[in-house]
């Protein structure tokens, strides 16, 4: 974060102006959060260029321009690192942070959902044993559901757990 701040001090202590240039992205470097841009206008292409202000952090929002997409770098003109600030076309969309909130979060976390299959899986389980014990049944002639009590006896004595929120829901992401 130093640099960052070393970087936003420099120009606004420096009389020298930005330069914009629409490029085409040639390369990404997800790793080192960084593109390589050639700019549309044939002058020297921007290699590095940041994708997100601190490069020595994993955290934040970073976006990913597709290769071959068109963005907009700008760099100061004393020649600091050049930045990516807009593109046209998005690969993928890194988000890293202990919280997200998505239209004021109203609607709770969003649904982890391998705990969420795990809790189907056991119910239709619970479903498949039940019938196919009344698939094995045979009715027994004036014996008052004896023979059908006998055979869901073991079924019946197993209680399902419910499900509550916190099961399956991750607050970490809220909509």
């Amino acid at each position: 974060m130093s640099k960052l701040k070393n970087i936003i001090r420099e120009m606004a202590d420096s009389p020298h102006d930005f330069l914009a240039k629409i490029c085409q992205v040639d390369s990404v470097s997800i790793s080192r959060r960084t593109a390589d841009c050639i700019p549309i206008d044939g002058s020297a292409p921007f290699l590095d260029a940041n994708l997100q202000a601190d490069q020595d952090n994993n955290k934040g929002v970073l976006l990913v321009p597709r290769i071959g997409s068109y963005v907009l770098v700008c760099q100061t003109s004393f020649g600091q690192a050049a930045a990516v600030i807009l593109t046209d076309d998005v690969e993928q969309l890194i988000i890293d942070t202990d919280q997200i909130t998505i239209n004021q979060g109203d609607n709770g976390g969003l649904v982890n959902i391998q705990p969420l299959v795990d809790r189907l899986n056991r119910l239709e389980n619970q479903l498949n044993q039940l019938k196919t014990l009344i698939q094995s049944w045979t009715p027994a002639p004036n014996d008052g559901g004896a023979a059908l009590k006998s055979v869901l006896s073991s079924w019946v004595t197993q209680t399902l757990t419910n499900t509550s929120r916190h099961d399956i829901e991750d607050p970490t992401v809220t909509h």
